[in-house]
């Protein structure tokens, strides 16, 4: 085994508490929108994200997306 041993990668991407600085993926001057995200653009992970993530999924077998569960169906 190499390193730690953990088993799991947080690469935060677009707003959140981990991130480096703050930024969104369709960043606008203040009052200014763009619902049909002409200006969206994933070019701030590109150095980053994107590498890292690569080289996860790519050392790992068993590496799988993650995402919260559904609702929780009642009755």
């Amino acid at each position: 085994m190499n390193g730690i041993g953990l088993g799991f990668l947080r690469n935060p991407m677009g707003a959140s508490d981990l991130a480096r600085g703050n930024y969104t993926y369709d960043d606008m001057p203040s009052g200014q929108t763009d619902a049909s995200l002409a200006h969206f653009t994933i070019s701030h992970d590109l150095a980053d994200v994107v590498p890292l993530t690569k080289q996860a999924v790519s050392s790992t077998p068993t590496s799988r997306s993650w995402a919260p569960r559904g609702p929780r169906r009642r009755g």
